[in-house]
C-alpha cells in the first residue's frame, strides 16, 4: 500500500504497547524505504500536543529533504486518534503528507461526523487496510445480523476475531479434555486447521496469524470510505 503510493520515507505514530510496537517493527522489516520514529505515545496521556509538536518538526524536515509526495505517516492506534487530529489542526506540517493506518481506523465514522477529522482525512488522503472474509460465509452472516440487531452498528474485524477465538478455545478444551495452558497452546493450531469461523478459514501460520487473511485498501474521499482498486 505504501510503496504503491510512492512513499519512500515513512514516519510512524504508534501506541507504546506490544501491539503498536509489533506493527511498527513488522512494517520496518518489510518496507522498501526509510522508516523514522515520529511519535510513540501512552494511551492514557491526558493530551498529545507535545508529541504532535515534535512530529510536526520531524515531518517538516523530511518534506524539505525528500518532498511531500515521498513522505508518509503510518498511524498504529485506536480511537485516541480523534483527539490527536483535533490537536493537529494547530500545526502546519502534519497534514502536508499522506497518512495511512491499520484495520482499526477503517470505516470509522468520526472521519465524517467530526469536522476537524473530516478536514484532516481529506487533506491527507487518509488510507487504511481492511481485512475481508469470504463472501459465502453463513457464520459471518448470522453474526452480522445479530450484532446489528443488538447494537445497530457494523461489527469490526476484531469482533470477528473475538467471536472465533472463544469458539476455537472452547472446541480445543473439548477436544483435549484439558484446561492446561501448554496443552491448549499445542493443540489450538491443529483444531484451527479444521475450523471455519466468522473470519473464514481459521488455519494459522507459525506465528499464530490467519494463514489466508486477505485485505482491501480504503480511502476517505468526499465524505465517504472509497475502496482503492488496482488498475
Amino acid at each position: 500500500m505504501l510503496e504503491d503510493a510512492g512513499i519512500e520515507v515513512l514516519v510512524t505514530v504508534s501506541r507504546s504497547d506490544t501491539w503498536g510496537d509489533s506493527h511498527v517493527e513488522g512494517v520496518r522489516a518489510l518496507f522498501n524505504g526509510v522508516v523514522e520514529s515520529g511519535f510513540r505515545y501512552n494511551t492514557d496521556a491526558p493530551e498529545f500536543s507535545a508529541g504532535i509538536g515534535l512530529l510536526d518538526g520531524v515531518i517538516a524536515g523530511l518534506v524539505e529533504m525528500h518532498g511531500a509526495e515521498k513522505v508518509g505517516v503510518l498511524y498504529v492506534g485506536n480511537d485516541e486518534f480523534l483527539p490527536m487530529m483535533q490537536a493537529m489542526r494547530y500545526y502546519e506540517n502534519v497534514s502536508k503528507v499522506r497518512w495511512f493506518a491499520t484495520n482499526t481506523q477503517s470505516f470509522k465514522t468520526y472521519f465524517f461526523e467530526d469536522p476537524t477529522a473530516r478536514e484532516f482525512a481529506e487533506a491527507t488522503q487518509f488510507t487504511a487496510t481492511r481485512s475481508i472474509t469470504t463472501s459465502d460465509n453463513k457464520i459471518k452472516d448470522a453474526l452480522d445480523a445479530k450484532y446489528t440487531e443488538m447494537y445497530n452498528a457494523t461489527i469490526s474485524t476484531y469482533g470477528y476475531a473475538a467471536y472465533d477465538s472463544v469458539w476455537l478455545l472452547g472446541l480445543t478444551i473439548l477436544q483435549t479434555q484439558s484446561t492446561d495452558a501448554e496443552t491448549l497452546a499445542d493443540a489450538i493450531p491443529h483444531v484451527a486447521s479444521h475450523m471455519l469461523g466468522a473470519s473464514g478459514d481459521l488455519s494459522l501460520t507459525e506465528y499464530g496469524d490467519l494463514a489466508t487473511a486477505e485485505f482491501e485498501v480504503w480511502q476517505v474521499s468526499d465524505g465517504a470510505w472509497v475502496q482503492v482498486r488496482d488498475e
